[in-house]
């Protein structure tokens, strides 16, 4: 039985069990910081290899050695420490910092205050543990190292660090089954309906779920009665897992649900422990409906596989009457030739049937699905015969070299011919489309030919098949066309299709905006994804072999991104695809394609393992196409649940774990990232939402499936075969051609991506009057000077807006400011309301026209953002309109009105999906503020810098701050402060002295200020990794800096 910790000492010396020490948590630092947060995120403690106690790894006080100056550095992990006595927090600890002064601390936090238990500076420059009591009632643990500004040395190190406790152990007893129930939806303890005494929840053992058969239209009754000092509640949640029932009584107080079934099948009964300890009562009571019937049921009844063999879909098999009952079946087979994945099982359940390859005459068998009661299913499977002295595999390779890489197309070519064909097995066809311009070998031609590769051949007149002419292989027509020719002229038991060029995935740069692959420069084309053009192809070649081709592969960067392959899981069961650029050699076919020689009867995934194994890429990967449906519901669950944790206020931790997720082809964009890599970031980044991390494993385990194979350098080895696109985290740059992929529609991974979140039903804003005191900061033009227009400005500070953090905002020439996408609606609706704009902050929302007359302006800064409508005309009369919205970085909004008429108009603010907001009546000389859940005013990572900066009452002088994070990698923030107003110059240099960047010119107001730098020249460029200077003048005071980037 399981048993679990639990600190009652009445119950231990009645019950008279032994207590234990217990590891809580432990961390011998090899993958810090995992399960660690980090304060400041960057620049401070790290992980290094240069110290340690022990696994080469431990965690160093700060980003360098000798410590810096002036340093402030936490690490913190939260702890439930409920149910447990003689906590102990052990660590073994290397330092040599100054005596005195620069500390490192242990502190606990209890409520919201946190409380040093054990400090220390000087020198103890060896390794030895120290052990430091912990009460019980703390619910976080931190490392805090502090230093001044003189004496600075090698820092301390931190290594296996034990968090232990004393618990004693009672033995559970949930719904009379001598154990503890499931603790998530998916592990539920199945039940009958009844009542139980004896079940238990205390601080270790949050949740017990129980799930129990319904017939549609039954009257369900749960009952949860709690110890009188303890808070459990009570949750419902119907077939499909969503819930739809709770009940959240006080302490002491009894939960109950009464509700009818709308389907049948298993329902789940949840009991939450909220706050105390103890055994509570239950009861699952189920009553009226019809007579439930139990039905054994399969999805199929026949299978063709080819003569080849394979391996089926998955034959479900269910329950189809009303019982929801539990059926247990078995599955067999009359022939040695065909196998089934499972011998039995129970429903609903399901399994494959896999035919070997045929070399004889067309066969037949029978599977039989038998249970106890019921009528047995048969599923008849005739497989094709053999063709007779013919081809195992037909390679098909449309190598489109109408480009910058004839070269190396000449040379894939030659590589192809430099493979064995002795066993006769294997065509290789070849559609080869050359450029003018690049090389000028093997005769020069310009078009297109056709060849069946054969040992020693070159790509010249000789050994063609014909001569096409020009074509354009950026069609999707000629795709068809060479597919479908080389079916009818080269029959095979298993057919490939190689696709040879440029590639994108579905996403490319601006600069380029390519979005598919196959680039044909004579023409100017490339067969497109997200339009269609390439899912429209596959579509016709699959008609024309009457059955999905057996693999496909991109020799072509970019194109191992989730949207491709859920396109391609409809026209193929096997892919090869890489996530970053290819080298430009691309694969190396002599070695794989001897592999298929000498094992003919290859099979389409161990062909992908052969072109890996042979071939040295930064990332290549074979993918079981079956299994992305999978997959594409996992992610669309994952997307569900960062909405709704966006709608929670950790909308920042998410944008943490993106920034520190794998990227691909950084050289060109940053949007397209590693998707198992990603999901892993998540789940370290949040680990107070289970289903959150259930979500993140579930995506985890669905790359890990459906990649049969995956092979990187050393610097993509956190990628693990499919990539996904995520464009900025507050979807300000989303590209709207994803809303044409078909999983934009299928799953909710577009409306995440784009900022949206969910589930905060009762997270929205507080309007509260406030007093009216025009700002007059805004002097600033928008640029705004037409009707209905719209621009993007930088806000200065991050802002949560709706659990979402922003860096820049939409300002309409319509009254309002939205965050993402802009639009310059002009007809106001009621907020909330779902139609565009979302993500809406309305001043005065109606149709204005600044061309007749006003002007708009704003002010940005690092302490707020004001956007000013001055005297603005309506459009359709010539009433002026005045008012002003002002932002803050504790997530505040004010919107105040001077002189205004109130026609029809809307005020207020709006959600990132139109279903919450706070709707505001406008009147002249008033002013509202609106207030966000302490959740979203919380400061997150973008800001701690604004907060290290500006402590509130500094005295103002000329200052210029070290830029943070330092080193650089892809942004870094350089703030400063002017003491008085003045002409600002602030520049960044090379060693060399030649200017790099202009960040900051002009005049300035007195204060705060900060700029950016993307490790980009004035051109755009990325700069080379190394030493900049970055130069403040104004006035006569002049300042400057060092700072390092790094790749």
């Amino acid at each position: 039985m399981k048993k679990v910790g639990l600190l009652v000492a009445a119950v231990i010396i009645l019950a008279g069990l032994a207590s234990a020490q217990t590891t809580i948590f432990s961390d011998n630092m090899t993958g810090f910081p995992t399960g660690w947060t980090l304060s400041p995120t960057t620049g401070g403690w790290t992980k290094t290899s240069t110290k340690y106690y022990s696994s080469s790894y431990s965690a160093m006080c700060d980003n360098v050695s000798p410590y810096g100056a002036n340093q402030n550095n936490y690490i913190t992990k939260t702890v439930s420490l409920s149910g447990y006595s003689n906590v102990a927090l052990k660590f073994y600890i290397w330092q040599y910092s100054e005596s005195g002064y620069d500390y490192i601390r242990v502190q606990y936090l209890v409520g919201s205050t946190w409380t040093t238990a054990w400090q220390r500076a000087g020198s103890y420059q060896s390794w030895a543990q120290q052990s430091v009591s912990i009460p019980n009632t703390a619910t976080q643990v931190r490392f805090y190292f502090n230093s001044d500004g003189s004496v600075q040395n090698t820092g301390v190190y931190i290594d296996d660090v034990v968090l232990t406790g004393t618990a004693a152990t009672v033995t559970q007893n949930d719904a009379g089954t001598g154990t503890d129930a499931g603790n998530t939806i998916a592990t539920a303890t199945t039940v009958n309906p009844g009542s139980w005494t004896g079940c238990y929840l205390d601080a270790t053992d949050r949740n017990d779920y129980y799930k129990f058969n319904v017939t549609a239209g039954q009257v369900i009754k749960l009952k949860v009665t709690p110890p009188s000092t303890a808070d459990y509640d009570l949750y419902l949640h119907n077939t499909s897992q969503t819930q739809v029932g709770a009940s959240t009584q006080g302490t002491g107080l009894v939960d109950s649900i009464v509700y009818t079934a709308t389907t049948t099948g298993y329902w789940y009964c949840r009991a939450y422990e909220y706050s105390g300890t103890g055994n509570y009562s239950l009861l699952i009571s189920v009553s009226g409906g019809t007579t439930p019937t139990t039905i054994l049921a399969i999805n199929t009844t026949s299978w063709a596989p080819v003569a080849a063999g394979g391996t089926s879909s998955a034959v479900s098999v269910t329950n189809s009457g009303t019982s929801g009952s539990v059926i247990a079946y078995t599955v067999s087979d009359n022939a040695t030739w065909l196998t089934t994945s499972a011998a039995s099982g129970n429903t609903p359940g399901s399994f494959t049937m896999t035919a070997s390859a045929n070399t004889g005459a067309a066969r037949s068998a029978t599977v039989t699905v038998a249970a106890t009661g019921q009528t047995s299913k048969t599923i008849t499977v005739n497989q094709a015969a053999a063709s007779t002295g013919g081809a195992e595999w037909t390679v098909m390779i449309y190598l489109n070299a109408d480009n910058n890489l004839e070269t190396d197309g000449i040379n894939d070519f030659l590589e192809m011919a430099a493979a064995s064909y002795s066993s006769g097995k294997i065509n290789v066809i070849v559609q080869m489309d050359r450029a003018s311009g690049y090389a000028t070998t093997y005769e020069n031609w310009t078009g297109c030919k056709r060849f069946k590769i054969a040992s020693g051949m070159t790509p010249t007149a000789a050994y063609q098949i014909s001569d096409l002419g020009e074509v354009d292989m950026g069609s999707p027509t000629t795709l068809v066309n060479f597919a479908t020719w080389a079916i009818q002229n080269y029959p095979a038991n298993r057919y490939s299709l190689v696709m040879w060029d440029h590639g994108d995935g579905w996403y490319k740069t601006d600069a380029s905006p390519i979005k598919g692959f196959s680039n044909d420069d004579s023409h100017g084309s490339v067969i497109g994804i997200a339009n269609g053009e390439f899912a429209s192809a596959m579509a016709q070649i699959k008609t024309a072999l009457g059955r999905n081709l057996d693999h496909i592969g991109w020799d072509a960067c970019l194109m191992g991104m989730w949207e491709v392959l859920d396109i391609s899981r409809n026209y193929a069961n096997v892919a090869n695809v890489s996530e970053e650029t290819e080298g430009a050699a691309g694969w190396y076919y002599t070695t794989w394609l001897n592999v298929m020689n000498t094992t003919p009867t290859t099979s389409a995934i161990d062909m992908g393992k052969a072109i890996i194994n042979g071939t040295t890429q930064s990332t290549l990967s074979v993918v079981d196409l079956t299994l992305i449906s999978n997959l594409t519901t996992k992610v669309n669950t994952l997307a569900t649940e960062l909405m709704a944790t966006r709608g929670a206020g950790l909308g920042a931790s998410i944008s943490t774990a993106l920034n520190n997720t794998l990227k691909f082809s950084t050289s060109y964009f940053s949007y397209h990232i590693d998707l198992s890599d990603f999901a892993a970031k998540v789940k370290a980044a949040i680990t107070t939402r289970p289903t959150l991390t259930t979500a993140c494993d579930n995506v985890i385990s669905a790359v890990t499936s459906a990649v049969k194979l995956y092979k990187n350098s050393s610097t993509y080895a956190n990628a693990r075969g499919i990539a996904v696109y995520h464009c900025k985290i507050d979807g300000s740059n989303y590209d709207t051609a994803y809303n044409s992929l078909p999983i934009a529609s299928s799953t909710v991974w577009d409306e995440y991506i784009k900022g949206g979140s969910s589930g905060g039903t009762t997270a929205n804003y507080t309007k509260s009057t406030a007093t009216y005191s025009w700002d007059a900061s805004a002097t600033t033009a928008t640029g705004l000077t037409g009707d209905d227009q719209s621009v993007s400005k930088s806000i200065g500070f991050a802002f949560n807006f709706y659990g979402t953090s922003y860096t820049t905002v939409n300002i309409c020439s319509n009254g309002f400011l939205n965050f993402g996408t802009s639009s310059t609606a002009y007809t106001p609706a009621a907020i909330p309301n779902t139609a565009a704009p979302n993500a809406l902050i309305a001043g005065i929302w109606r149709d204005l026209n600044v061309s007749g007359g006003g002007t708009i302006t704003y002010y940005s800064s690092a302490t707020k953002f004001v956007v000013s409508f001055n005297a603005v005309k309506n459009y359709s009369n010539t009433s002026l309109q005045t008012f002003q919205m002002i932002l803050t970085p504790d997530g505040k909004i004010k919107i105040q009105w001077g002189g205004i008429t109130t026609e029809t108009y809307a005020s207020g603010v709006e959600n990132q999906g139109g279903t919450l907001g706070v709707a505001a009546t406008a009147a002249a000389n008033s002013a509202a503020l609106f207030t966000p859940p302490a959740a979203w005013s919380s400061p997150i990572n973008e800001n701690e810098l604004e907060t290290r900066l500006n402590p509130q009452g500094m005295p103002l002088s000329n200052q210029l701050f070290q830029n943070a994070p330092n080193p650089v990698r892809y942004k870094t923030l350089i703030a400063f402060q002017l003491e008085k107003p003045g002409a600002v110059s602030l520049k960044i240099y090379n060693l060399n002295g030649q200017l790099v960047r202009t960040l900051a010119s002009g005049q300035h107001n007195s204060g705060y200020h900060q700029a950016m730098w993307d490790a980009k020249d004035d051109a755009g460029r990325k700069v080379a990794d190394g030493v900049y200077i970055y130069k403040l003048a104004c006035g006569e005071f002049n300042h400057a800096k060092k700072m390092v980037l790094v790749k």
